[in-house]
């Protein structure tokens, strides 16, 4: 469960991402598309988020070492 306090960017993600879905599987899902710039808003959400947490992300840097890892294990 989110904080109440996280909810409002939450809906807005998630907006975003039923937004970025063909209309064929959102209709397949029971979604609808969000009547506000649900695509622009997310965009905007994730650059102040992105500010706030500070870049690289460390979930960004841990994804990066494991596919160097993986890459370094597989035979050429």
């Amino acid at each position: 469960p989110l904080k109440r306090s996280l909810m409002p960017a939450y809906r807005i993600v998630f907006g975003g991402a039923v937004a970025t879905i063909e209309p064929r599987y959102r209709r397949m899902l029971g979604l609808r598309r969000p009547w506000w710039p649900a695509k622009a808003m997310t965009r905007l959400a994730l650059f102040f988020l992105a500010r706030l947490l500070g870049r690289p992300a460390t979930a960004e840097v841990l994804a990066l070492q494991r596919v160097e890892r993986l890459r370094s294990a597989t035979p050429a």
